[in-house]
């Protein structure tokens, strides 16, 4: 009886590992060895990393209206994960995790979610304003507020008008914002330790992103506004691990 063999390389080949089949679970002793250990000098390796990314969610659902014909509401503060926008309650609950493990953060990029419904009879335009100084102290007149729009840099721009009943506005898709783009400077931003602060606390420079909304004219104000649902995602780096002795 003749024997066909498979070539070496073929038998090789076939025993490669199928990328669709799924890992075995982590074993007992796996998980172990991921266990905190500590060093000669005693400092605790694992099972932290020395520098942990994750992702903060800050979602502000309001209705924006007011007495003017241009409103600055709400501002974000992209880089503080402490007090992500101005006016939101300060609790520190949140961080005490990533408090109990590491000193510092920073705030690498954000991603915006937007969603706008009008309640106003007339067009009204809107847009998330970028700046690295507080752009409520800046924009202080109807022209300013339209020319922030008009010539950025500026996100999320769009109209709504409830002419014909309720309008609505949504990002068709999240819009990712590079923090370092808008310092103008992507090293400074990255090493200045301005930008950076100890978990729990705010940096002491801060870079913002205001929602701008504003009426067809000068002379018309936003008196039922718009209800205003933004969902901001800091993508956000812990560093300096703490020493557990």
């Amino acid at each position: 009886m003749n024997t066909v063999r498979t070539p070496r390389r073929n038998r090789r080949a076939n025993r490669r590992r199928n990328p669709n089949r799924p890992y075995k679970p982590q074993s007992l002793y796996n998980m172990l060895l991921s266990l905190p250990t500590r060093d000669q000098a005693g400092v605790v390796t694992g099972p932290f990393p020395n520098c942990m990314e994750v992702e903060c969610i800050t979602r502000f659902s309001q209705i924006v209206q007011g007495a003017s014909s241009f409103l600055v509401t709400p501002e974000f503060r992209l880089n503080d994960v402490f007090l992500p926008y101005t006016g939101s309650p300060i609790s520190a609950s949140g961080l005490a995790g990533a408090a109990g493990i590491y000193d510092s953060y920073h705030v690498n990029s954000v991603t915006f979610e937007v969603d706008v419904v009008s309640n106003d009879g007339f067009p009204m335009s809107f847009g998330l304003f970028l700046r690295d100084t507080q752009p409520s102290t800046l924009i202080t007149t109807y022209n300013l507020a339209k020319a922030a729009i008009g010539n950025g840099p500026v996100i999320a721009a769009g109209t709504v008008s409830s002419t014909a009943g309720v309008s609505k506005y949504r990002l068709p898709r999240p819009v990712k914002c590079d923090i370092s783009r808008i310092v103008g400077r992507p090293m400074v931003y990255m090493c200045d330790l301005l930008y950076d602060a100890p978990v729990t606390t705010n940096p002491t420079q801060v870079v913002w992103a205001s929602f701008i909304l504003i009426s067809p004219s000068a002379i018309i104000n936003l008196v039922n506004g718009c209800n205003v649902t933004i969902t901001m995602r800091q993508h956000t780096c812990f560093y300096s691990k703490k020493v557990v002795l």
